[in-house]
């Protein structure tokens, strides 16, 4: 189900590692979980170090696997995504009420 609950972390050292790395690792997760739990719903979580086009492109090709991943901020996008998040926010929130 959609419990939200932790499966796993993973602790590396400090070096980022490449796409490559990141997709192996990615892969053997969801190879794992995917041989006990079928049918479910997948959500990868993970943190910027995951943003590589490869791991999401395999993601993009499971199915019921779905991501949300950090991404680096710069000093252009930056102000334009909080822009954007604070109106999104916005949104959500006057929906709700």
């Amino acid at each position: 189900g959609l419990s939200g609950k932790l499966i796993t972390t993973i602790l590396k050292p400090g070096k980022r590692s490449n796409g490559k790395q990141m997709l192996a690792i990615v892969k053997r997760i969801i190879t794992q979980l995917r041989a006990r739990w079928a049918d479910t719903i997948i959500v990868f979580r993970g943190d910027g170090h995951f943003s590589y086009p490869e791991v999401m492109q395999w993601i993009d090709s499971q199915e019921n696997v779905m991501y949300v991943l950090g991404l680096t901020g710069n000093s252009l996008v930056s102000p334009h995504n909080c822009k954007a998040f604070n109106q999104s926010s916005l949104f959500i929130f006057e929906s709700n009420k």
